[in-house]
């Protein structure tokens, strides 16, 4: 039983890995508008990995962060901008999101991905 439960994790995580990792940023491609039936998919999540690495710097302004992808899909005050990465758990339960964070003088600061 420890097993299968073990085995099943495993493919889970290996899978959602699997979908966040191995493309590179494609501008044109992030801001493209998505159609209903890629919104079901992880339309952006192979690109964020690459996108954080070599794209986003420390102290980055925030028009500058915005002018390379695009309006935000949601806000959460001044200090931070979500992106929908799309559905990139493997199950298509739930939404992934970059949150991308600025401090007081609206230069970046650090960017995450959550499930939501």
């Amino acid at each position: 039983m420890k097993l299968m439960i073990f085995m099943g994790a495993s493919l889970f995580f290996g899978f959602k890995l699997f979908l966040l990792i191995d493309g590179a940023f494609d501008r044109d491609e992030w801001v493209r508008p998505v159609t209903n039936q890629e919104s079901a998919g992880c339309y952006r999540g192979a690109m964020v990995e690459d996108l954080i690495a070599r794209h986003l710097f420390v102290g980055m302004r925030r028009s500058d962060v915005v002018a390379l992808l695009g309006q935000p899909d949601y806000r959460s005050g001044a200090g931070e901008l979500q992106y929908v990465l799309g559905m990139c758990s493997g199950v298509g339960f739930d939404y992934d999101y970059l949150n991308i964070y600025f401090d007081g003088a609206g230069g970046f600061v650090s960017a995450k991905v959550f499930q939501h």
